[in-house]
């Protein structure tokens, strides 16, 4: 069953896609700093967009329980709300996008070339 908050996340699913996009075109998915460079990036923007959505919507709480418990952790520790917030994303995000960019990437990579469109060379 999907959440229906996570509508108030399509603008941040459609930056990660262009940002990924625009990225693949330069050839960042080609090596494994560039990679690694990649979900740095796609992270940041996750994180910077979504920080706000999450806190102005939802007062800071998610729907993951883990996730808000980091945010209580951080804000019982001193810091404000945004900072909690900014400060759990990264944490949380940097594991799920690194590890979201390289298993993309091995399937892509995975798929057999006659059947991978001619941009995929340039790309991968």
């Amino acid at each position: 069953m999907a959440n229906p908050t996570l509508i108030a996340f399509a603008p941040v699913n459609v930056a990660i896609g262009l940002i990924a996009g625009f990225l693949a075109l330069r050839g960042w998915f080609r090596t494994y700093p560039k990679i690694v460079a990649s979900g740095l990036i796609i992270m940041l923007t996750g994180v910077i967009m979504s920080s706000p959505i999450l806190i102005l919507a939802f007062g800071g709480v998610s729907s993951s329980p883990g996730r808000s418990a980091l945010t209580a952790f951080f804000l019982a520790t001193g810091g404000n709300i945004w900072q909690s917030v900014f400060t759990t994303g990264v944490i949380v995000e940097i594991i799920d996008k690194l590890i979201s960019v390289f298993v993309a990437v091995f399937v892509a990579r995975a798929i057999p070339e006659r059947y991978r469109p001619r941009t995929a060379r340039q790309t991968l």
